[in-house]
């Protein structure tokens, strides 16, 4: 391999990376605006169970997609971070990404759901426990 392929090739590398680490961050994004927006829903645990038990590329995909919808359309709660734009790109990096990638944006945003979901509870008891001082 010629010095010209290696850098090709670690090019290609970082850009993947970058590309992860953006997606990465729109998970956060994701699970912020699930937990704290369409947490109160009525159907809002079997939605995450679903997007929980995603073991395809399409089923991961329409999950998200149907939080989303049902945030906005149910709830009326839009999320302001995530335009059209994005979500395409999204659901565009989960097509073609390799399996490792789209493996762990699904485990980084299930990861952060369950961060926010703890957070969440926290806020509840200190809350509750304010009362009852």
């Amino acid at each position: 391999m010629g010095k010209r392929q290696f850098q090709v090739l670690t090019m290609t590398s970082i850009r993947n990376e970058l590309k992860l680490e953006k997606v990465i961050e729109i998970a956060n994004e994701l699970a912020e605006y699930f937990v704290y927006h369409c947490g109160e829903g009525d159907h809002y645990v079997s939605l995450i169970d679903k997007l929980r038990e995603s073991n395809t590329r399409s089923t991961l995909i329409s999950s998200i997609y149907v939080l989303l919808r049902y945030g906005h359309i149910h709830l009326e709660q839009s999320m302001e971070k995530m335009n059209r734009r994005k979500m395409e790109s999204l659901f565009h990096f989960i097509k073609i990404a390799k399996n490792e990638e789209v493996c762990r944006f699904h485990s980084s945003l299930i990861t952060f759901i369950s961060a926010f979901e703890l957070e969440k509870i926290r806020n509840h008891e200190r809350y509750l426990l304010e009362l009852l001082s």
